[in-house]
């Protein structure tokens, strides 16, 4: 029976390397993907980068899980939203042919959230699901302890 895993790595764990080093090490230790990360190896809106980097799995034959992008739209929930505009992370998360985009979503856990910013982040998040979807792509939720939504 085919297995439904497969084993990667995600490429912020070596923000440090390049790209070609990170690709020769999963194809050395026999893994089969890499999640490329947003804030280090491609960037939002770079699509020359997510090209590249999609061209250089496919002949590596590695899949490309997700895209780590890093997007955290409770900055953009405030009156002076910093962060990046979704549609660059979309157009990179489709340029480097993934069907899954990692997003922060809000900065705190819902039970210290306000029933209004819960509602914001909520509705925030029907909207990226439905651009997402029209492309193909789903949308997954990423949170880690002791970072308040900001790795």
């Amino acid at each position: 029976m085919k297995s439904l895993f497969k084993l990667g790595l995600v490429s912020i764990s070596f923000r440090s390397l390049s790209v070609e080093e990170l690709i020769r090490l999963v194809e050395e230790a026999g893994l089969q993907g890499i999640e490329w990360g947003g804030d280090a190896h491609v960037p939002h809106g770079d699509l020359a980068a997510a090209g590249r980097i999609r061209r250089l799995c496919e002949e590596a034959a590695l899949e490309i899980s997700a895209y780590g992008s890093y997007y955290k739209y409770g900055d953009c929930l405030t009156p002076k939203g910093k962060g990046p505009e979704f549609e660059s992370v979309l157009d990179s998360a489709e340029a480097l042919g993934t069907s899954m985009i990692r997003v922060w979503a809000g900065e705190t856990g819902s039970k210290e959230s306000s029933e209004d910013w819960f509602n914001r982040v909520v509705a925030r998040t029907q909207e990226i699901a439905e651009l997402s979807a029209k492309r193909g792509i789903s949308i997954g939720f990423e949170f880690h302890d002791n970072s308040n939504g900001y790795g």
